[in-house]
């Protein structure tokens, strides 16, 4: 249950029984956003090291800042609090799983456009980059946020981060420490003596600075250990993040696909069947089933509640219902061969009439409206295979995947 691209966004699994077809359902809504708010970090601010799950060890270096995990130990010394499975842990890995989403959520400035590999004398400019492999950053880095002091830079890795010895980040332009983050899917690693400036931030592993290192940025993890090499040096940024973000009470789908009800409290649910999970996954919405049972995510991160056959799953029955039926009125606008591989796809509602599957990298890309839809319709089983990437451009809201049948 774990997709690095529509990771977290809501996903709404529509199940139910259909006599004679299956049809499966992927909605995108290009909704009116609000970027109101900023990426707070909630009671995270305070924090130089947290991870959800994994110990946190300081073997002989400088930590300014709490540590904490909810799962594991903190092991060494540190210029701050520290925390182990408490109330404060448990806020902090929701606080945690809210600003992966944010940050994951934010338009793709670069898909693709730039090589694994940053430095080398490079100067970056502000935006969003999404890389499809492992990355690296290797010898100096000029990160220039062009005389704008609210310049971001999100740098996700659809893999591994390491970065070689020596490696050095230089800040220009009046960019913030607080305004970069190293978003990645895999464990992060920095040679000895690299001096790095952002947070580092692992979806899935083990985060480390190797001997001598400094770090001006934060060291966060949703699922490994973090750790400190002797010598090495990690300070919180000396500012406040200004990047914004989408506004979660507020954001409000396209008028054509506003038909889930009660359902947009959810992040998955099924009309009749099992809930089920396996791993760490993070999920920000209400779980649920009106005959059956949830099971295996209490070792994730869960923001929301877990509904099991009550008057809140029996409306959600119903609204499922009107919302399958509601999507299957809009009339087909394009059509589609049935496999969706290394393609940007238009605003539109496509038929496929077989069963269908998604792979590599995907762009849906609402062209600067802001009432753009995407519905696919999909008249059979719809898979996405492993290490896909859906990236959302210029519009996009939230997406719902959903499924007429188990």
């Amino acid at each position: 249950m774990d997709d690095d691209s529509a990771y977290l966004i809501k996903k709404i699994m529509m199940k139910k029984y259909m006599l004679f077809s299956v049809t499966t359902i992927l909605l995108m809504s290009f909704s009116n956003l609000s970027f109101s708010q900023t990426a707070n970090l909630g009671i995270l601010s305070s924090f130089e090291a947290f991870t959800a799950a994994g110990n946190v060890t300081n073997s002989g270096g400088t930590v300014t800042g709490d540590a904490g995990t909810h799962v594991g130990s903190v092991v060494g010394s540190y210029d701050g609090n520290t925390y182990s499975s408490d109330a404060v842990t448990d806020q902090a890995r929701k606080d945690l799983l809210r600003i992966y989403i944010h940050l994951n959520d934010l338009f793709v400035d670069f898909p693709s456009t730039h090589s694994p590999v940053f430095g080398a004398g490079e100067v970056l400019d502000p935006g969003v980059y999404s890389i499809s492999s492992a990355g690296s950053i290797t010898g100096a880095l000029t990160i220039d946020g062009g005389g704008d002091p609210n310049a971001f830079f999100i740098i996700k890795f659809n893999g591994a981060l390491t970065a070689t010895a020596g490696a050095t980040i230089t800040l220009t332009g009046g960019v913030q420490s607080c305004n970069i983050f190293w978003l990645v899917n895999g464990a992060i690693s920095i040679g000895a003596g690299a001096d790095l400036k952002g947070t580092l931030f692992s979806k899935s592993g083990a985060v480390g600075l190797g001997a001598n290192v400094f770090l001006e940025g934060r060291m966060l993890s949703m699922s490994g250990a973090i750790t400190y090499g002797a010598g090495s040096a990690a300070v919180k940024p000396p500012c406040t993040s200004t990047i914004p973000i989408f506004c979660e009470p507020s954001c409000d789908p396209a008028a054509a696909v506003d038909v889930l009800g009660v359902l947009s409290d959810f992040a998955l649910f099924t009309s009749a069947g099992i809930v089920g999970n396996t791993g760490a996954s993070g999920i920000n919405g209400n779980i649920g089933t009106n005959a059956g049972a949830v099971t295996g995510f209490a070792g994730g991160i869960h923001i929301g509640t877990q509904e099991v056959a009550n008057a809140l799953t029996a409306q959600a029955v119903v609204d499922l219902e009107f919302a399958y039926s509601s999507l299957m009125m809009l009339p087909a606008t394009a059509t589609h061969t049935a496999v969706f591989l290394d393609e940007t796809l238009a605003p539109g509602v496509y038929d496929i009439s077989t069963a269908a599957a998604l792979s590599g990298l995907i762009i849906l890309d609402a062209a600067g409206d802001p009432d753009a839809i995407f519905v696919v319709r999909v008249a059979g089983a719809f898979n996405i295979a492993a290490l896909s990437k859906m990236i959302l451009t210029n519009g996009n809201g939230p997406l719902q995947i959903g499924s007429k049948s188990s």
